[in-house]
C-alpha cells in the first residue's frame, strides 16, 4: 500500500513461480515478492519461458493451471483474512510455510508475521502462545517450530485444506 503496509496474497514454494505476469502477457507484476525463507530458489530470463509458453505445449498447460491455482489461493487469503480468527490464519500460514520450505523450523519475526496475516504484532504474539499452549509450535526469538502438525491442521481454519487441494496435480502433464 502508498503508507508501506503489506499483507500476503499467497505464498509461493517448490510448487511453483513468482512472475506470472512475464507468460499471462503483462511485462508488470500487480504485487511485490518477499523472499522469507531462502532455501534453493532458482531464477531464469523471461525470454525463454515465454517462448515455451507460446509454443502451446506440456509447460503451457502446466503454467495455466498452476495460475488458476495461484489466483484460487490468493481468493481463499483475502477471504481468510476477513473471517477467520488470527489463530486459525497463523496456523493455515505456518503449514503452508512447512508444506513449501520442507522444514519443521522456520525463521519467521512477529513483524513479518504480522505482516503477512494482517494483524498486529501483539495479536501474532497472542496467537503463537495459544497454539503453543496446545503443545503445537514452540515459539521463541523468531524461530518457530511445528511440534504437532496433524494438531496445527485440526487448528487452521478451512482454507488451509482447500488451498492445498487447489494445487493437487497441478505440475502434473
Amino acid at each position: 500500500m502508498q503508507n508501506g503496509h503489506n499483507v500476503e496474497v499467497g505464498v509461493v514454494g517448490r510448487e511453483g513461480m513468482v512472475g506470472i505476469a512475464a507468460f499471462m502477457g503483462s511485462g508488470t507484476a500487480l504485487n511485490q515478492t518477499v523472499v522469507q525463507i531462502g532455501n534453493g530458489s532458482l531464477r531464469m530470463p523471461v525470454s525463454p519461458l515465454v517462448e515455451e509458453f507460446r509454443r502451446g505445449g506440456a509447460l503451457h498447460d502446466v503454467l495455466l493451471r498452476y495460475a488458476h491455482s495461484l489466483y484460487g489461493m490468493a481468493t481463499y487469503v483475502a477471504a481468510c483474512n476477513r473471517l477467520h480468527q488470527i489463530d486459525e490464519r497463523l496456523a493455515r500460514w505456518l503449514l503452508m510455510c512447512q508444506d513449501r520450505a520442507r522444514t519443521e523450523t522456520l525463521a519467521l519475526t512477529q513483524e513479518l508475521l504480522g505482516q503477512m496475516l494482517g494483524a498486529e504484532r501483539q495479536s501474532v504474539t497472542v496467537a503463537a502462545l495459544t497454539l503453543q499452549e496446545m503443545e503445537l509450535i514452540n515459539y521463541a526469538r523468531g524461530r518457530i517450530t511445528i511440534l504437532d502438525r496433524q494438531g496445527l491442521e485440526a487448528a487452521a481454519c478451512e482454507c488451509y485444506s482447500a488451498i492445498s487441494g487447489l494445487f493437487d496435480g497441478t505440475l502434473e502433464s
